[in-house]
């Protein structure tokens, strides 16, 4: 009985002692890992929104160019104008309306064509990768052209001023 308890104090209660010892560190350091685990996570998530933010920005920039470059957008007007059977085109520019991040162009358009390319070519500007707002539209259906329409509209064509 004497080597018993000579076991019990002498090994068996330290032993117990350091597997509870053991298993708190345990305790304490799977915590740890799932705080880690969920920060990870929360990093990880924070990483796709910087990464679709960036995709965003190249298509604002994309969208509305530095600079008015408005010679691109007239020919991709003029191009579509043409390719829907829309004659007697003109764009007139205005001055343009200067913000501070973003500015714009206004520009009065004008074609005469029958509906289907009209509505073909505003759909076509609808899904133009520059922004362009159509600020007012007017079809007016001559007296001299059975089946043609007058389309006249003024748009604003947005850029970014040059920052010194």
């Amino acid at each position: 009985m004497a080597t018993g308890l000579i076991f019990a104090l002498g090994v068996y209660l330290p032993q117990m002692r350091r597997l509870q010892q053991l298993r708190a560190d345990t305790t304490s350091l799977n915590a740890q890992l799932d705080v880690r685990s969920q920060r990870l996570k929360e990093l990880k998530s924070t990483f796709e929104d910087v990464g679709r933010a960036k995709m965003t920005l190249v298509h604002f920039v994309d969208a509305v160019p530095e600079n008015v470059r408005i010679g691109e957008f007239l020919e991709e007007i003029d191009r579509t104008a043409k390719s829907n059977g829309l004659t007697d085109r003109n764009v007139v520019p205005s001055n343009p309306i200067v913000g501070e991040k973003v500015s714009c162009l206004p520009l009065d358009i004008t074609f005469r064509g029958e509906f289907d390319g009209i509505f073909k070519f505003l759909r076509h500007m609808e899904n133009m990768q520059r922004i362009a707002r159509v600020q007012r539209l007017e079809l007016v259906s001559p007296e001299d052209a059975f089946g043609e329409l007058l389309l006249s509209m003024t748009v604003h064509v947005y850029f970014r001023p040059i920052t010194g």
